[in-house]
């Protein structure tokens, strides 16, 4: 799994903004996206004998910003990287056939718990949901 979260980061890198799995240093800097998954589940088809090599995991995006419209802002170009329109998106990971589909997520909202340093100001953030799919490359 965690081949596939750099292979993400990876592809999100050339957008210029800091990109975390799970955690986020202290203190942040803004706006940045969050990664975060479980470790995945064996395909939804076994095969007859032999290992289960398929992958089957859902990948967590979380966009987080100093304001609404940045969290707005960011999401659209992650979105157009990671799965354009919505759709199933090839992902690169070494020995593996390995892609993407945005398969939902939540509204923009303030996390007013929460200030962003030397201001008086909470972050914005909203999640999408990935599906991702991975078999070994033949």
């Amino acid at each position: 799994m965690l081949a596939h979260i750099e292979a993400i980061k990876a592809a999100l890198a050339p957008l210029g903004w800091q990109v975390h799995y799970v955690s986020v240093p202290e203190p942040p800097t803004f706006p940045y996206v969050l990664l975060w998954s479980g470790t995945g589940d064996p395909g939804s088809e076994p095969p007859l004998c032999g290992p289960v090599d398929d992958l089957e995991a859902v990948v967590g995006v979380t966009v987080v910003a100093g304001s609404p419209e940045g969290v707005l802002a960011v999401q659209s170009a992650v979105r157009a990287v990671l799965s354009p329109g919505d759709a199933r998106t090839p992902l690169g990971v070494a020995g593996r056939s390995a892609s993407l589909k945005r398969t939902g997520g939540q509204t923009v909202q303030v996390d007013r718990d929460v200030k962003i340093p030397g201001t008086n100001t909470s972050p914005a953030f909203s999640v999408d949901l990935y599906d991702l799919h991975s078999t070994p490359a033949t």
